[in-house]
């Protein structure tokens, strides 16, 4: 049983099964690509000492939180789930992410939820729609592989 399973309860582990056949190889390739480079992008703002709150990581921030929220259905347990797991056992390599970029990742979604409670900021920005496939299905997919 992977950790992921034992957080999980088996609907949600259907749902994410599905969601995972739904993209398809070719889908799961692109989404890799499309995390790959969000994370290439938002490791050059850490590299150059960009704050979290700054404007071109907090609009890299939005594109994580729509694939984040995408993936997730808006199933707050499967959130809770792989925010834990990021916790406690943060990756060494996801995709290109390691535990220091998912804590710039992180305080920038702080800010975002912070700006959003102070009402600067709508739900909808923080997960407007996307049209690419949603890359965090490639994460739950390489977690659930070796949790």
């Amino acid at each position: 049983m992977t950790r992921l399973q034992r957080l999980l309860s088996p609907v949600q582990l259907d749902r994410l099964a599905a969601r995972r056949a739904g993209l398809g190889a070719e889908g799961a390739g692109a989404a890799e690509r499309d995390w790959r480079e969000l994370g290439g992008l938002l490791r050059a703002e850490l590299r150059d000492g960009a704050a979290p709150s700054s404007r071109s990581v907090q609009a890299l921030a939005r594109r994580a939180w729509a694939y984040i929220e995408d993936f997730t259905g808006g199933d707050q347990a499967i959130h809770d789930a792989l925010d834990h797991l990021r916790r406690q056992e943060p990756p060494d390599d996801l995709a290109g992410w390691d535990a220091e970029l998912l804590d710039f990742l992180d305080d920038a979604l702080s800010v975002l939820r912070t700006a959003e409670a102070r009402g600067r900021v709508s739900a909808s920005d923080l997960s407007s729609a996307l049209t690419v496939p949603v890359p965090a299905l490639y994460l739950c997919q390489r977690w659930g592989r070796s949790l």
